[in-house]
């Protein structure tokens, strides 16, 4: 994230790169005389007054970001994973708090690429199920789906092309708050199915997938969001396949939801000073890209991402607090095969992705695990993660602690009665 210089003072990486020129400063001209060793003997005053390089005040937390390392760190260790990528945002501002990347390295040390990376933009994965918190919220957007509808998945099994979606098991006829907080595959397919193909492209590029968020960090991939080609693609996309997100766009999208909908851009850079007079010569503030989904559809998300944690069969409950109700979904996604470009069973992105407090959003936080070893749910290897870092951000944020009872947010509706033929509209 901060990068490091070369010898000869210059920027290579991270913000020590981004902000290369501000933090330079200005070279002076100043005349002089050497003798014959080559030594100053003589030097004039310099010619102009230039300016010295910039300070930088950036928005990050050192207590979360310390949190977030370490949480991190733990987490990666206890799954033997091969790396992991941690970032929590301030959903109001955009203000990043903490961006964490994990095997660490030491700037001082050799420079591996493999390893010299901002793992938070530069990494773009195939994210799994916390798209289908995007799929819903898009559905409910464009009156594809309501709270009440019911929904089959049957067995746990939909045929798409000669090929077999799964599920962890049968849920039957359920409503959308159950799909989200049992994760099912199915369940999202149908409801990607619902909203079509151009549809669920627009909501997932209108949540900043697809496009560099401007967090003003170098080598930020923009991810890749294809218009579906065929209807499997359309039920892959759902549950968050064939597409291609960074995890600081998907922690953003996250926050739009906190934010009642409203997607903003952002930013690690909080403001730029004059060393010598303390002037800003540049401020970061509060930078709005979009209204995303209008504030009940967010309002109605929110409830059903407290389900993934609150719910007796929601896929979160290590993500819960012990001190304030908190909304998350988890991600547990195989991963392609670069050489056959088949998913391979064993390697998985695992992740958790969620907020706190409910009602008044104060830290947004993910984590990502990349290919844990044994338990590879995100609810089990990325989810205490989550916990441990928000306990700690909201502690230092001085959030005044809300009891489970009175914040837990009133029963969905049941579903209304369907028939398969209803259904499969």
């Amino acid at each position: 994230l901060l990068g490091f210089i070369g010898d000869d003072g210059e920027g290579q990486e991270g913000l020590e790169l981004a902000r290369d020129a501000d933090l330079q400063g200005e070279e002076e001209r100043v005349r002089s005389l050497r003798d014959g060793a080559g030594r100053i003997a003589l030097a004039d005053a310099p010619e102009t007054e230039a300016r010295e390089g910039a300070r930088i005040e950036l928005t990050l937390d050192q207590g979360v970001q310390l949190t977030a390392e370490r949480a991190l760190s733990a987490a990666v260790q206890r799954s033997r994973a091969l790396s992991g990528v941690a970032a929590a945002l301030d959903p109001t501002k955009g203000e990043v708090l903490a961006m964490a990347s994990y095997p660490p390295y030491n700037p001082n040390a050799a420079r591996d690429p493999a390893i010299v990376r901002n793992r938070a933009v530069t990494d773009a994965f195939e994210p799994g199920s916390t798209m289908k918190v995007l799929t819903l919220s898009g559905a409910l957007e464009h009156g594809s789906l309501s709270p009440t509808d019911a929904i089959d998945t049957g067995d746990g099994k939909l045929t798409v092309n000669a090929h077999v979606i799964h599920d962890h098991g049968g849920l039957g006829w359920v409503g959308p708050s159950k799909i989200i907080a049992a994760s099912s595959n199915v369940g999202a397919a149908k409801v990607g199915m619902r909203l079509g193909r151009q549809r669920l492209q627009e909501t997932f590029q209108a949540f900043g997938l697809g496009e560099r968020t401007g967090v003003g960090l170098p080598g930020e991939a923009k991810g890749v969001v294809p218009l579906p080609r065929s209807d499997l693609d359309l039920a892959s996309q759902s549950f968050g396949h064939h597409l291609l997100a960074t995890p600081l766009q998907i922690t953003a999208a996250f926050a739009a939801i906190a934010n009642q909908g409203v997607l903003l851009e952002p930013h690690v850079v909080r403001r730029v000073l004059d060393p010598a007079t303390g002037d800003v010569l540049e401020e970061a503030g509060r930078r709005v890209v979009r209204q995303v989904i209008s504030q009940r559809t967010a309002e109605t998300m929110t409830r059903w991402l407290v389900g993934v944690i609150e719910d007796p069969k929601g896929t979160g409950h290590r993500a819960r607090l012990s001190a304030w109700q908190a909304a998350g979904k988890t991600g547990t996604a195989r991963k392609i095969d670069p050489v056959s470009g088949t998913y391979v069973d064993d390697r998985h992105m695992s992740s958790f992705v969620g907020f706190a407090p409910v009602g008044a959003p104060r830290v947004v936080i993910g984590v990502w695990l990349d290919e844990p070893r044994g338990e590879v749910n995100g609810g089990d290897v990325a989810a205490p993660a989550f916990r441990e870092i928000a306990e700690y951000a909201l502690k230092m944020l001085n959030v005044a602690p809300a009891p489970l009872a009175l914040a837990t947010p009133p029963p969905e509706p049941e579903p209304e009665a369907a028939t398969p033929a209803e259904d499969a509209e």
